[in-house]
């Protein structure tokens, strides 16, 4: 009998040890550990004013700095920018892969000829670039489906369903109403 006190003693030492561990994990999950960042880039990420949300206004920023691209350092590096970044913004629209390879090899190729130096020539091949971009954009905002409206503002939804059963109940109840005589009493 005395190796089965010891035993039983050891069991449930063990079972409110590890009864103690779950609670400190499952608290430990609920509550966190403290002072934990969301990203690990979160106070060094900074978005460009210059970032295009989409090739609407990417078509945009680009024709904005065409023209001041020949004197001025910063819009030809925005520019650069544009080059690098609309392939990336092209990629996460529903365009087809067909439909965005020209627009990658374009960028890239404008791109390296940014880096060599700007002329009108370049500038007139950006203007080309932003024009694409604009009746790209155009015709993938046509190809989205309109927004359809929510279900509490539905006019089909929110009617009185009527069959032909309601209609008939409806006309005989009309039809007794108008029988009686408002004025005359029963």
């Amino acid at each position: 009998m005395q190796m089965i006190a010891p035993r039983a003693t050891l069991y449930v030492h063990v079972r409110k040890a590890t009864l103690c561990l779950s609670m400190l994990m499952l608290l430990t999950t609920l509550v966190g550990c403290g002072d934990e960042q969301e990203s690990l880039y979160e106070h060094d990420h900074f978005v460009p004013a210059h970032w295009p949300t989409d090739l609407q206004r990417a078509s945009r920023l680009i024709v904005e700095r065409v023209p001041r691209a020949m004197e001025d350092e910063t819009a030809r590096k925005e520019l650069l920018d544009l080059m690098s970044w609309v392939p990336e913004i092209a990629a996460d629209t529903e365009l087809a892969e067909s439909d965005w390879n020209p627009i990658f090899s374009q960028c890239e190729q404008l791109r390296r000829r940014l880096l060599r130096g700007y002329d009108t020539a370049l500038g007139t091949e950006l203007q080309q670039l932003a024009e694409t971009l604009s009746v790209t954009h155009a015709e993938l905002k046509k190809l989205q489906p309109p927004d359809l409206p929510r279900e509490a503002e539905s006019p089909a939804e929110s009617a009185p369903e009527t069959t032909a059963d309601s209609v008939e109940v409806d006309a005989e109840a009309h039809t007794d109403n108008a029988a009686v005589d408002p004025n005359e009493s029963t």
